[in-house]
């Protein structure tokens, strides 16, 4: 294992969010709106109302069973795509010297052949993530960040399987505990503290009293979708610095 410091993680994460960030801010504010829009929708349409009546009262204006699957789906698959070609992006960028555009091109075919094990991992981590912050609450979420760490880029940027990528982040947890635990830290941070900062925006617009953009988007929900693309892309990058640190030579993409 490398002798690895944290400083060094950290300074290397923003390198990485420096060097690749127009191409992925295009992505990443691309999801956030997606997310941000159909969120919107939702609780134009009723969605609200039927979250405070626990389920009991359905709006007449609620959507359709057909309009939910497909508002999830186009999620998901939005998800899917922006995340793996963000991670690839970073990577590839950071280590190799060309352009955005061949960077991408080498990305999309990347994640054409691990299409499949990103969607397996990605499920999982969602269950895991879940299923330990119902019962743990934060501390649960932590030690889903910490059990993950590096294990996205690991399935994307080497030939491994999904057991054998968590396998490894394991090792790494196990061999530089308190380097890892530090990092975990900072990407809980920044993912707990995204919605703080996103109440603060809403609360400051709301008592300015800012209204509805022609786009039916108000500016507090572009806002926000700026917050999360840029926050998105600062996490990833450090979980791609963390992962390249603890590897010795390149990648095999």
């Amino acid at each position: 294992m490398n002798n690895l410091t944290f400083k060094e993680t950290i300074s290397l994460a923003v390198g990485i969010y420096k060097k690749s960030f127009k191409i992925t801010f295009v992505l990443a504010f691309m999801l956030s709106f997606i997310s941000e829009y159909c969120f919107v929708y939702l609780m134009r349409h009723g969605m609200l109302d039927y979250i405070e009546s626990n389920g009991k009262d359905i709006p007449a204006n609620f959507p359709s069973g057909s309009i939910l699957a497909l508002i999830i789906l186009v999620i998901f698959v939005a998800t899917i795509f922006v995340y793996a070609m963000i991670i690839l992006l970073q990577a590839i960028l950071i280590q190799e010297d060309m352009r955005n555009s061949d960077a991408l091109k080498l990305s999309l075919q990347v994640f054409s052949k691990k299409i499949l094990s990103f969607i397996g991992v990605l499920l999982f981590w969602a269950i895991v993530i879940s299923l330990l912050s119902i019962f743990l609450q934060y501390i649960g979420m932590f030690i889903a960040i910490l059990l993950f760490f590096t294990v996205f880029p690991a399935i994307l940027l080497e030939e491994k399987s999904v057991l054998k990528a968590i396998k490894d982040n394991f090792i790494i947890i196990k061999d530089d505990f308190f380097y890892m635990v530090s990092l975990a830290f900072v990407v809980m941070v920044l993912m707990t503290i995204k919605p703080l900062i996103t109440f603060v925006v809403i609360y400051f617009l709301k008592s300015i009293n800012i209204g509805i953009t022609p786009l039916e988007v108000s500016i507090e929900n572009i806002i926000i979708t700026l917050i999360n693309s840029f926050v998105m892309l600062l996490t990833f990058s450090i979980t791609i610095a963390t992962f390249l640190a603890t590897r010795k030579g390149k990648l095999s993409v």
